[in-house]
């Protein structure tokens, strides 16, 4: 099969390892998140050992002094260290990472 269309009703949903809800899709050495969030939300401060991309669908995410509306996207470099996000809105947005990446959480 060249094309495998994944319906939202196929989603599975769970609360991720830094405290959102994600839909988690993997393969071809990829893995495709979407990421929800409700107003007020605060993700657990982590990093990512092979970085990610960000691409905000609805709402508004603040990272560290940057805020995301719709449309807009960034980068998580490989080592950069540890950030967070917190959602200023009702907020969905997309991850992109290297199935290689690992998420190191922040040690309080």
């Amino acid at each position: 099969m060249k094309y495998q269309h994944i319906k939202p009703e196929d989603f599975i949903w769970m609360e991720s390892e830094i405290g959102i809800q994600t839909a988690r899709f993997s393969d071809f050495g990829v893995i495709m998140s979407v990421v929800r969030g409700k107003k007020g939300t605060t993700s657990k401060s982590h990093s990512h050992s092979e970085g990610s991309y960000i691409f905000i669908v609805s709402g508004k995410v603040k990272i560290d002094e940057f805020i995301l509306e719709p449309g807009t996207a960034g980068a998580c470099r490989p080592g950069a260290g540890h950030y967070q996000q917190t959602f200023l809105e009702d907020s969905e947005y997309i991850v992109c990472r290297s199935a290689k990446d690992s998420i190191t959480l922040e040690e309080v």
